[in-house]
């Protein structure tokens, strides 16, 4: 028999156990099904106390939370913990703040789902749902809590929403009419899909002069250099279309120190993000060319947007810009489909023998 339950002779759950220097023994009042005695094995000492009456610690939600990405934080890269901490902050403390742990419910945690879904993407609710999650679940673990509340409350469906790219036309014209690193850094932009951060992080040495490609080994955002991450890859092959290497070799000649893409001609820095080209280069030669802003990050889209409808290989056009083989996001979120006059020819051709077929029934 356990040391902390028993079950009777008419099948009721008791719990028993040392409480304040004193043995107890009370009835749960539960059947024992398979389910009740997990969940009695479970959750015996926690279960008597509460029977015996003794008064147990609660948890504010902060204090606990707090705690707990700070345990988990080893998982994360310093970036990646500084964003926990601060949707925390900001999207789900806020909400919770009067909740003890154990006082949240599923519908508590729908109703704040609902509400974060009226402002942020239906991402960046999903990743404040599994921050949440993974804090409920660490409650549930040092039985602070019976279940994870997270677990029932409906899920989120992510939808993506596809960023407007630029036309090929666009794209050659902003190519075209750039000048010094803009020029260099348009056209690696939308002939390789490369990230921003990836390509503000580029140094001399990633260049492969005798295969024509770029090891690409990093990115930067606000001033954090990272390598690859479980949802970014940053360490792959970028090929160079031959032209392209050519402009590279050719600027990176006169650059002053390691990093391709710098604030200033003498600088040995790389840019802290891409704010200072955007707003200096970038968004001057838009207005020039009276071109429509769709952001700098929009030449990724574009590059897999011109390259789908040029029946390039999905699977090639995935490892060049650091997805995963097979991955729906590629499509769901890159690509946009185009209805110019080689797409419209294709379609034509392609559906000859239908018309054919069912031409006469008209």
């Amino acid at each position: 028999m356990p040391n902390n339950y028993y079950i009777t002779e008419h099948n009721i759950i008791y719990v028993q156990g040392s409480v304040n220097g004193k043995f107890e023994r009370k009835s749960t009042k539960m059947k024992a099904t398979k389910a009740n005695i997990a969940y009695v094995k479970k959750n015996a000492n926690a279960l008597l106390e509460e029977l015996v009456g003794k008064p147990k610690r609660i948890e504010s939600f902060e204090e606990f939370g707090l705690s707990v990405l700070i345990a988990t934080s080893r998982s994360r890269s310093k970036a990646t913990q500084k964003e926990v901490v601060s949707k925390f902050e900001r999207l789900i403390y806020p909400y919770f703040s009067k909740y003890t742990i154990d006082e949240i419910r599923p519908m508590d945690v729908e109703k704040w789902q609902a509400r974060l879904l009226k402002e942020y993407s239906t991402s960046t609710v999903k990743s404040c749902r599994n921050i949440l999650s993974t804090i409920m679940n660490k409650a549930y673990g040092n039985d602070m809590i019976v279940k994870n509340p997270v677990l029932f409350a409906d899920k989120i469906k992510v939808t993506y929403t596809k960023r407007e790219s630029y036309t090929l036309d666009e794209a050659r014209t902003l190519m075209l009419e750039s000048d010094g690193a803009l020029k260099v850094y348009l056209n690696l932009a939308f002939t390789t899909g490369m990230r921003t951060g990836e390509l503000l992080a580029l140094k001399k040495s990633d260049i492969d002069y005798e295969h024509k490609c770029i090891i690409l080994q990093r990115s930067i955002s606000k001033g954090i250099i990272r390598a690859s991450s479980s949802t970014k890859n940053h360490n792959r092959i970028v090929w160079l279309l031959p032209y392209v290497f050519d402009m590279l070799v050719e600027f990176t000649s006169s650059v002053y120190g390691e990093w391709i893409f710098t604030p200033s001609e003498k600088d040995d820095r790389p840019y802290y993000d891409s704010k200072t080209m955007l707003n200096k280069q970038f968004k001057p030669l838009l207005k020039k060319l009276k071109i429509k802003d769709k952001t700098l990050y929009a030449t990724r889209h574009t590059f897999f947007s011109i390259s789908s409808s040029e029946n390039i290989e999905l699977q090639f056009l995935q490892r060049m810009a650091g997805h995963a083989e097979g991955s729906n996001v590629t499509e769901n979120h890159y690509i946009t489909r185009s209805l110019d006059e080689r797409a419209v020819k294709y379609a034509r051709e392609s559906l000859k023998p239908l018309e054919d077929i069912f031409g006469s029934t008209k």
